[in-house]
């Protein structure tokens, strides 16, 4: 059975590494988060420097752990689509899905409430404005969009499948 690859995508406070912790515990697949490795490179996941060195390590254990056999949640905002490309491209054979995670402005500056690191509203609104959609001609497998806002899950398959 081939690994899985699984990018979430979304803005910060949109439930993403809400989720990837739900997917681990219940499937047991390891998540590579970018927070995690700032953490490792830098002493903190607020210090927000040198942002290819931290995906360049992100990727390389994605990498390294699916040709290991090992499937990976890879949890960070994710929202430019060369970059996504560029990641798939270099991609061992494994299943490719996204998750998406649409919530709305409000939403995501309401759960900062709750989180330890904060991520100031006018880079919410940031992210949200340059946001770019994923599509199948990415690369992806499969693609699943999840809306707190109206809570529906949506699966979209390739029609070749």
């Amino acid at each position: 059975m081939k690994p899985k690859f699984i990018m979430l995508i979304g803005v910060p406070g949109s439930d993403k590494s809400t989720y990837a912790k739900k997917i681990s515990e219940k499937y047991k697949i390891k998540i590579l988060s970018s927070d995690s490795i700032r953490k490792e490179l830098y002493g903190s996941e607020e210090i927000q420097k040198d942002n290819w060195k931290v995906f360049e390590k992100l990727n390389k254990i994605a990498i390294n752990s699916l040709k290991n056999g090992e499937s990976v949640i890879y949890d960070a905002t994710n929202i430019n689509m060369k970059r996504r490309i560029h990641l798939l491209n270099s991609l061992p054979i494994c299943e490719k899905r996204c998750i998406i995670f649409i919530s709305s402005l409000e939403l995501c500056i309401e759960r900062q409430n709750f989180r330890d690191r904060k991520v100031p509203n006018y880079v919410i609104e940031k992210q949200i404005k340059s946001f770019q959609v994923p599509y199948f001609y990415e690369g992806w497998d499969y693609i699943d969009i999840i809306n707190y806002d109206s809570l529906k899950i949506k699966r979209l398959f390739k029609e070749s499948m």
